[in-house]
């Protein structure tokens, strides 16, 4: 499959330089795309150091949940 985009996501405390380089194979571009057919935007991801990643969407402008 080849990339349609380029977004990253990264610690807001942060300060000092990064370097990417290091990949991983998953399913997570499914579950994107289907919140996204769903009108839903992932704008995060959230890491609590287990095997579960957050995926952190957008809140609507009228300020409900999606």
């Amino acid at each position: 499959m080849e990339s349609d985009r380029n977004e990253q996501f990264w610690l807001d405390t942060f300060e000092g330089k990064a370097a990417g380089g290091f990949y991983i194979r998953n399913d997570l571009v499914k579950t994107i795309k289907r919140l996204e057919e769903q009108g839903k935007k992932v704008v995060g991801i959230g890491f609590d150091g287990t095997w579960n990643l957050e995926l952190i969407i957008e809140v609507p402008e009228d300020g409900d949940k999606n």
